[in-house]
């Protein structure tokens, strides 16, 4: 008998987001130098490799990490008038 652990993340609604597959594929690109290549090396659509990483980055961040859309009290883009010469 041999024993195996599999380890993945999931985000709050319990979808797996982050696994062995997207651990490789970093590992791979950090071995390749860019992601393209790595894509290419696992025999991986460049595309779907991009998609992969983006939903893991997405996932990944806690609530409280996330990048604010705007500081408390600052305007909206393009809310403020434009400035005339």
């Amino acid at each position: 008998m041999r024993e195996q652990i599999k380890l993945y993340l999931c985000n709050e609604e319990g979808q797996r987001f982050f696994g062995e597959g997207p651990y490789q594929l970093l590992r791979c690109t950090e071995r390749c130098g860019s992601l393209r290549s790595a894509a290419q090396e696992m025999n991986m659509a460049y595309t779907k490799a991009f998609h992969l990483i983006r939903h893991a980055k997405r996932n990944w961040a806690s609530p409280s990490q996330k990048k604010p859309s705007a500081a408390p009290g600052a305007a909206a883009p393009g809310s403020l008038p434009r400035q005339r010469n």
